[in-house]
């Protein structure tokens, strides 16, 4: 009778992309919150309401939007299993008229030939009108700290792109399914484009707080502000803004006085930029000049080099060459501020600024060093400044070898505790990483991946048991991926993801974004993945690889480096080689108890400390670089650093197989401890079901009612 016109592929894929929609939208409705909170402190006057008017009804949008995105998905969900039914129905029709002589039974329950009513889906959500002027008398001020706005607006921005990444994949994934799934009809829809309306006024809702703090800035921190000044900044937000096309060939045309004034005037179009498709951005890179860079082009990456130096889709040459100009701007500015200080310093000694000197200080040794790793070979591969943003500490991504034109692109994330306080640590492990996979092969790049802020130390902050440095970190790391994709398409390397402690929760969102596909995904000292990838194939890698060392006890047996007898812990016992930190990740985290190391998961186990002759060294401690103290899993010569290569170069058959380790004497104590309880306990059950202790009557009198009164 013929196959019905709906494609369950497509239908799986709407619902995906609504299923992440409302996560990420009610995700970064939690980080508009939180920016609120910040933002309203030392806000007062008539302006300080209407900002406060002006979020709620943002956040009541979104709410809004998740309850309509659901909805639809609920709509989908049905019309799927009625395309089911239906085209069971057909095929038990098609099946029946082909018998030549039907029975009386098969006549009698002879499949319906009327079809099943087509399901009818409608979707709608319109976003809510804002007011951002205020009434009443021009006299009447408002004041603010601006760089309290300022930080709302940083994180509207990163909300906003995050919206508008969503946005682009419903859009997609909608047109998928209507395309392949006409059968079903679609009545009342306006679900997209009330999404592109709330969308556009939380980008004007940063626009507008954006002027707001420049009108604050001027007079000083704290000064009031006329109302009537700040209702008339409405007008420049609200003002249309260029389209992608038209913002392209600006950049390709305008000389640097202009571009300054437009980015000045319109700051929004950073935004606009970097959430262009990588893959539009490196066309038209490439389409200002085949070969080498145009005058043009070297004065874009010398005069805006904090953008295109992490501008996804840019060739990873132009990048680095971006990036070494904003680094250099960055150490300028510190060695400025550094002497500005101590000019201070000189003459107002009493106003104690010795701890900012000491900061200004530690930051400029952090951008030396990142300009020394990033301008000279290390360990015999030469190296390049892909990412960089400044901040305190800064964001950076390093790579050895070039990302260009390597076959085998790797990116190495960090863990927790990591910064680019310590480059060139992390850049050390990636060197090693690095020579493991390439061997004697010179068509290698990794990338030592600092281009989030990770969690601090456990047990100094409990944040690595939470997921919101992954989330965001798994955003950054993706776009990158996707860069990744778009400058290598005519020629695409493979890509592999290794993650270290709290890097594999990070590459693992990263991974779950549908955007993104990696060959091979390898997580060690793992504390957990999130609870809802629950197996490999919830991950977009064709490979998955997971080792860890032996769980030891933290404090208890781990290593205590500071103290004064060799080979304790911190409570004096015997120190145990093995993982102090991983397991106590999974267990006392309630948003990551998924462990990649059962068997469960999936992943191919290997590794790390099985301790004979004929593997690497044994990890003996949850670090990446032990630095003298035993063996990290970084550590040149491990076994964890082996079988990393073997896994990327699909030696499968030179990977060592996961064999766990005998528990330690005090794990060994504690097991039979309690073994003993649990003995006790049943013995005591035993005991009382055969001999019941009688329970004496409740005691009575009018004596007890005046106690109980």
């Amino acid at each position: 009778m013929g196959v019905l016109a709906f494609d369950e592929a497509a239908a799986d894929q709407l619902m995906t992309a609504l299923e992440q929609a409302q996560d990420r939208i009610q995700h970064q409705d939690q980080q508009r919150t939180a920016a609120v909170e910040a933002a309203i402190e030392d806000f007062a006057g008539p302006y300080a309401q209407l900002f406060t008017q002006t979020v709620d009804t943002a956040a009541t949008d979104s709410k809004t939007l998740v309850f309509a995105l659901l909805n639809l998905e609920t709509q989908v969900n049905l019309a799927r299993i009625r395309a089911q039914e239906e085209q069971q129905r057909l095929d038990d029709l098609t099946a029946w008229d082909a018998l030549t002589e039907p029975t009386f039974l098969q006549r009698l329950t002879k499949p319906s030939e009327t079809p099943h009513p087509r399901p009818t889906i409608s979707a709608d959500f319109s976003a809510s009108s804002r007011v951002r002027t205020v009434a009443g008398g021009s006299e009447s001020v408002s004041s603010a700290r601006p760089n309290r706005l300022r930080g709302f607006v940083a994180t509207a921005r990163i909300c906003n792109r995050m919206l508008a990444e969503e946005l682009s994949a419903l859009r997609s994934a909608w047109s998928g399914f209507r395309s392949s799934c006409s059968w079903v009809d679609v009545d009342s829809f306006t679900l997209l484009s009330g999404f592109e309306d709330y969308l556009q006024q939380c980008e004007i809702n940063a626009r507008w707080i954006d002027y707001v703090a420049d009108a604050f800035e001027a007079p000083g921190t704290g000064v009031g502000v006329l109302n009537s000044v700040l209702n008339g900044l409405v007008f420049s937000a609200l003002a249309p803004a260029m389209s992608d096309q038209q913002l392209l060939d600006a950049l390709a045309s305008k000389d640097e006085l202009e571009l300054t004034l437009l980015f000045n005037r319109s700051p929004a179009l950073v935004n606009q930029l970097q959430l262009m498709d990588p893959v539009a951005i490196n066309d038209w890179w490439n389409t200002m000049s085949a070969t080498g860079h145009t005058a043009q082009q070297d004065m874009l990456l010398k005069e805006l080099p904090e953008l295109f130096g992490n501008l996804e889709g840019l060739p990873y040459h132009a990048r680095a060459q971006a990036n070494a100009q904003a680094l250099q701007n960055d150490i300028t500015f510190v060695a400025e501020e550094i002497d500005a200080l101590e000019q201070l310093m000189k003459h107002q000694p009493e106003d104690h600024h010795e701890q900012r000197l000491a900061e200004l200080e530690e930051l400029a040794g952090i951008l030396n060093q990142l300009e020394t790793l990033s301008t000279h070979d290390f360990n015999g591969s030469a190296t390049s400044l892909v990412s960089y943003t400044f901040d305190e500490p800064p964001l950076a991504a390093l790579a050895l070898g070039d990302l260009d034109t390597s076959s085998d692109v790797t990116y190495n994330v960090v863990g927790m505790g990591s910064s680019t306080k310590d480059m060139y640590g992390w850049t050390n492990a990636s060197g090693n990483l690095h020579d493991s996979i390439a061997g004697a092969r010179d068509d290698v790049a990794t990338v030592a991946w600092l281009d989030y802020e990770a969690p601090p130390m456990a047990p100094g902050s409990l944040a690595v048991l939470g997921n919101r440095h992954a989330k965001i970190g798994g955003d950054r790391l993706a776009k990158a991926l996707r860069g990744v994709d778009a400058v290598r398409r005519d020629d695409p390397p493979q890509k592999t993801v290794v993650g270290h402690s709290y890097g594999t929760p990070t590459m693992a969102f990263a991974l779950a974004d549908p955007r993104v596909h990696v060959e091979n995904a390898v997580m060690l000292a793992s504390p957990g993945m999130p609870n809802h990838i629950r197996h490999v194939s919830d991950l977009n890698a064709d490979n998955v690889y997971a080792g860890k060392a032996r769980d030891i006890i933290p404090v208890v047996e781990e290593l205590d480096e500071q103290a004064d007898e060799p080979g304790v812990s911190a409570l004096g016992f015997e120190a145990q080689e093995g993982d102090a930190w991983a397991r106590l990740g999974r267990e006392a985290s309630i948003v990551r108890h998924v462990d990649p190391m059962d068997p469960a998961f999936g992943a191919t186990r290997f590794g790390v400390d099985t301790n004979t002759e004929e593997v690497g060294s044994p990890v003996t401690t949850h670090k990446a670089l032990a630095n003298g103290e035993g063996n990290g899993h970084f550590d040149q010569g491990t076994e964890a650093m082996d079988n990393v290569g073997y896994a990327v170069n699909q030696q499968l058959d030179e990977l060592s197989p996961y064999i766990p380790r005998e528990p330690t004497p005090i794990q060994q104590d504690l097991i039979e401890l309690h073994d003993r309880w649990e003995h006790s306990k049943d013995l005591g059950k035993h005991i009382i079901t055969r001999h019941p202790v009688p329970i004496p009557p409740p005691i009575t009198g009018p004596w007890m009612n005046n106690l109980s009164q």
